[in-house]
């Protein structure tokens, strides 16, 4: 069992926002993700979607929760069930209850969690159940309370994941490809997330590969991060754009000013 652990600026994003770089700064710095075809998204607070009309007191369909946040994205990568329902292949956590704890092949992958106080937990899983995500993201007196779960790990401890972790660790196999090179990694648009000096930070990358989101994401200096949904289960919407993807979870992100 996974002990907790002492938050950090490298998997967490600071609580205090005095504490924490300026938005405006970090869209500054990251202007070479933006001249690659990132659209950067600085977050203030975030909330999990769970979209799944099973789901007891499901939230509406992305494309329906678009005026109640800054910006909507899609979440982890999704698999279709018998009878065209589509679901959550990672965990999802909502209001401190595990809702779905999703494929066990996606429990070494990378999560996003939102603890009680409001800070955004961005890691690599340890399982999936709710009291391994609950020793892995939480803290004493401040637990996990939302949970996405199921994300590819692309920088660890700032460093560039390698395929052989892809492949083995994080289970992304196919006989058509696999690590880097499985279908989840083509060129494509994705969402990611992560962590950079202390702020939570949510971008697009659009028409990139998993090869290439590696190499961006640790030569802009995130700590941690992680790619969730692309292709046809992307869905992006924000002042300027909307994708309109297929998804049965998301984010919905108030954004830093």
């Amino acid at each position: 069992m996974s002990q907790i652990v002492p938050l950090t600026p490298k998997r967490a994003a600071l609580p205090n926002p005095a504490d924490r770089p300026a938005a405006t700064e970090v869209v500054r710095k990251l202007g070479e993700l933006q001249s690659c075809g990132y659209r950067i998204y600085p977050v203030s607070t975030l909330q999990v979607l769970h979209c799944d009309p099973l789901i007891p007191g499901a939230d509406r369909e992305l494309n329906q929760l678009i005026e109640d946040f800054d910006v909507v994205t899609s979440g982890t990568y999704r698999s279709l069930r018998p009878g065209g329902r589509l679901v959550s292949q990672g965990p999802v956590v909502r209001h401190g209850k595990l809702e779905t704890p999703g494929n066990r092949k996606t429990w070494n992958r990378g999560g996003v969690a939102v603890l009680e106080d409001g800070t955004v937990v961005v890691d690599r899983m340890e399982g999936g159940t709710l009291r391994e995500i609950q020793h892995r993201f939480g803290q004493p007196n401040n637990p996990v309370i939302q949970f996405l779960g199921g994300g590819a790990v692309m920088v660890e401890n700032g460093q560039k994941i390698q395929s052989t972790d892809v492949h083995g660790r994080q289970e992304f196999q196919r006989r058509q490809g696999s690590g880097l090179n499985a279908p989840e990694m083509g060129k494509d648009n994705h969402v990611t997330i992560g962590i950079r000096n202390g702020m939570c930070v949510v971008a697009t990358a659009m028409n990139r590969s998993g090869h290439q989101i590696c190499n961006d994401m640790a030569r802009a200096g995130f700590s941690i991060a992680l790619k969730f949904e692309r292709g046809s289960g992307f869905f992006l919407c924000d002042d300027e754009w909307i994708y309109r993807g297929q998804n049965p979870t998301g984010l919905g992100i108030q954004l830093a000013r």
